[in-house]
C-alpha cells in the first residue's frame, strides 16, 4: 500500500505537468521555479556557457546591490551570518531575520525595487547583541562607517531600521 504524497505547504502552486513552479509568496513577490528543460542534452560547450553566465550574473548581482546602498552587501552578509547559525539565535528572531532576508534578496538591498521605500527588519536591537553567533565571520566583515567591531550587530541594525520611508513586512504596516 502506498503512502499519499503530503499536501503542499500554503502558496505553493503546481502546474498542468505536475511540477511546482510557485514556490511562495513573500509580501508583494512570488519565488517561482524555473525550469532548465533540455539542459542535459547540450553539447559541453554549451553548458560551460551556461555556468560563465550563471557565475556573471552572481557578480552583477552583488555590483547592483552594492551600487543600490552603500551598506547593501554588509547587510546582506550578516543577514546570512544569522542564517547560517540558527542555534545561536532566539527562535521568533531568526524567523524575522528569515522573512527579512528573503524580502532583501528579491530586492537585492533594503529597499522596494518598486517604490524604493526602506524595509524595515522588526527585531528589537538587543536581538543582535544577545545573540552569541559568528563572531569570526563578523570580524571578517568590514565595520560600518569605521565603528569598532563590538557594535557590529547594532550598526547592522541600526542601517536595517533606519529612519525614512519604510515598511514593516511583519506587520505590513508602513511607519
Amino acid at each position: 500500500m502506498s503512502k499519499a504524497a503530503p499536501p503542499d505547504p500554503p502558496g505553493v502552486i503546481r502546474g498542468p505537468d505536475g511540477r511546482i513552479h510557485q514556490i511562495e509568496r513573500v509580501a508583494d513577490a512570488a519565488i517561482v521555479q524555473v525550469y532548465a528543460d533540455g539542459f542535459d542534452t547540450l553539447p559541453v560547450e554549451d553548458k560551460r556557457l551556461v555556468w560563465h553566465l550563471s557565475q556573471a550574473a552572481l557578480a552583477g548581482r552583488d555590483i547592483y546591490t552594492d551600487q543600490r546602498y552603500r551598506h547593501g552587501l554588509a547587510m546582506r552578509d550578516v543577514i546570512e551570518a544569522v542564517l547560517r547559525y540558527p542555534a545561536h539565535v532566539a527562535p521568533g528572531t531568526r524567523d524575522r531575520v528569515e522573512r527579512y532576508a528573503k524580502i532583501f534578496w528579491i530586492n537585492n538591498g533594503p529597499h522596494l525595487s518598486s517604490t524604493s521605500q526602506k524595509i524595515v527588519l522588526d527585531c528589537p536591537p538587543d536581538a543582535f547583541a544577545a545573540a552569541d553567533f559568528a563572531n569570526d565571520f563578523f570580524a571578517a566583515i568590514p565595520a560600518l562607517d569605521g565603528h569598532a567591531q563590538p557594535a557590529r550587530q547594532h550598526d547592522v541594525h541600526g542601517v536595517a531600521g533606519s529612519a525614512g520611508a519604510k515598511q514593516n513586512f511583519a506587520t505590513g504596516q508602513m511607519d
